[in-house]
């Protein structure tokens, strides 16, 4: 009988320890996170305004094509997206994600090159979209 308690102590005492060290583990990455990648990122960043009005559009999906990489438009039309370096130009595309809560607007793809001589990291890009026209139907 001894033996049993002497054993399940042992047990839980490893057991608290593991517990402990996994929370420690955990708590580091929820507050420092993870490297994305092993790359060197390019920021592209920008604001996205309506052709018309010239008033910045929030809820614009901005988005590299050849990747899964996106962000949406604030309520003062900017974005922020990081892209992997190795490229030397990138194809951006903007599309009306909202379904037309502040207007709907036209998709428009665009092609950035990245400033290889000067090993620029950073892309500033501002676009104006124009609105999609409304058809109406008259009877």
């Amino acid at each position: 009988m001894k033996k049993l308690a002497t054993t399940k102590r042992k047990f839980l005492k490893n057991f608290s320890k593991a517990f402990a060290l996994s929370f420690i583990a955990f708590a580091f990455q929820a507050c420092y996170g993870t490297p994305r990648d092993m790359y060197d990122d390019v920021h592209i960043y920008g604001t996205v305004t309506s052709t018309a009005t010239n008033a910045p559009i929030k809820g614009i999906r901005v988005s590299i094509v050849s990747d899964n990489i996106s962000d949406i438009t604030d309520d003062n039309g900017r974005f922020s997206i990081y892209a992997y370096e190795i490229m030397q130009s990138y194809a951006i595309r903007f599309e009306d994600s909202d379904f037309g809560k502040d207007g709907a607007f036209m998709q428009k793809d665009t092609v950035v090159q990245r400033d290889t001589l000067n090993y620029s990291r950073e892309i500033p890009l501002n676009v104006s979209l124009n609105a999609k026209p409304i058809h109406r139907i008259s009877f």
